[in-house]
């Protein structure tokens, strides 16, 4: 399955409006991978581990999955305020932090409903393949709320899953 929210897989440019999410330690020192990328050219700050910061937005991956996923909701209630910003989700925790896709992905079912919030493809794959309890809780939620896509109700998950695939 594919979808148009899909994160290009190599980012080096930014239109306005674009924000490069990118994962990083609760200190902030952005020294490796997307971190040290997003602190040489999007505007990422020395110190800061968590938040926007230029065309960038930090999620601490490094303090253990209980802290992440307590991040990522962060990050997500964080965009779902902040609509005139697109944001682009790399593989976070991926990396540098050792996690697996299947680990990461499910933390960002609730994103599936956010038009501004686009995930790596591998996030998609494991919300398709892997749909849990936090994932169609997250889509029944859009449903209810009329939210995902364009304010089109949705009567199953199962149509909203069809509906993303086609964008």
């Amino acid at each position: 399955m594919t979808n148009t929210r899909t994160t290009p897989d190599l980012i080096t440019a930014l239109n306005p409006g674009e924000i490069f999410v990118f994962g990083s330690n609760a200190l902030g020192m952005h020294a490796g991978g997307a971190a040290r990328f997003a602190l040489d050219h999007f505007g990422a700050e020395w110190g800061v581990g968590e938040g926007l910061q230029g065309q960038s937005y930090a999620i601490p991956t490094m303090e253990g999955l209980d802290s992440l996923k307590l991040a990522v909701d962060r990050f997500i209630a964080f965009a779902s305020q902040h609509p005139e910003y697109k944001f682009l989700v790399t593989p976070i925790g991926c990396g540098i932090a050792g996690y697996r896709e299947s680990q990461i992905g499910p933390m960002f079912a609730h994103a599936a409903a956010l038009p501004n919030v686009y995930l790596p493809a591998s996030f998609w794959a494991v919300l398709y393949r892997e749909p849990n309890e936090t994932t169609m809780a997250a889509v029944g939620e859009a449903i209810n709320r009329k939210e995902y896509p364009s304010n089109e109700l949705y009567g199953s998950a199962d149509e909203l899953f069809q509906a993303l695939d086609k964008e």
